[in-house]
């Protein structure tokens, strides 16, 4: 087999390994997008209803007597104080790229 012929065949070999590394590696980035779009919409689910309870406090600060107010103020803060920890964290992952 003439020097050529062999260089020719062993880059043929290479492109397909190559075209069959990037094959696994598509797969392996959807599976990894699979699970990030899982995991996000799992929290987008818990970032409403953070937002939901904080509504149901503020409604019940509307409502409650000036006696009950402190309390609820507290509880408020506290919804409000979560809502921005998960916003946070929403940022923070998409600045990464």
């Amino acid at each position: 087999m003439s020097r050529r012929k062999e260089y020719e065949e062993n880059v043929q070999e290479k492109l397909k390994e190559l075209e069959a590394e990037i094959v696994k590696l598509k797969c392996h980035v959807k599976e990894v997008e699979a699970e990030l779009l899982k995991k996000h919409h799992k929290k987008f689910e818990e970032l409403h209803i953070l937002q939901a309870k904080a509504k149901d406090k503020f409604a019940e600060l509307l409502e409650a007597g000036d006696d009950a107010f402190d309390h609820l103020q507290e509880n408020m803060e506290e919804y409000w104080n979560s809502v921005g920890r998960e916003m946070k964290a929403f940022e923070d992952f998409f600045k990464k790229d």
